[in-house]
């Protein structure tokens, strides 16, 4: 499964405009859509820090998403401390 040219286009935009940066990371041909959860809340500053994992109706793409997600920190984390 991967995101749909136009809306990634739609998410590369608005990442543009609040200065952030799309990265893309891709396991076992999956991937998962992080948002970032600072437009989430109100109080300036809260969420800055945090991402927000859409809601999943079934437990088995949850657990695959969670997989992905644990491979790309793992890849961030070697890539990260160089």
């Amino acid at each position: 499964r991967t995101v749909h040219p136009e809306y990634r286009q739609v998410l590369a935009t608005y990442a543009r405009n609040l200065g952030l940066a799309i990265e893309e990371f891709e396991y076992e041909r999956e991937t998962v859509l992080l948002a970032p959860a600072q437009g989430f809340y109100v109080t300036q500053g809260k969420g800055i820090n945090e991402v927000r994992l859409a809601f999943m109706l079934k437990i088995d793409d949850l657990k695959r998403s969670l997989k992905i997600l644990r491979e790309a920190l793992k890849l961030y984390q070697r890539t990260s401390t160089q």
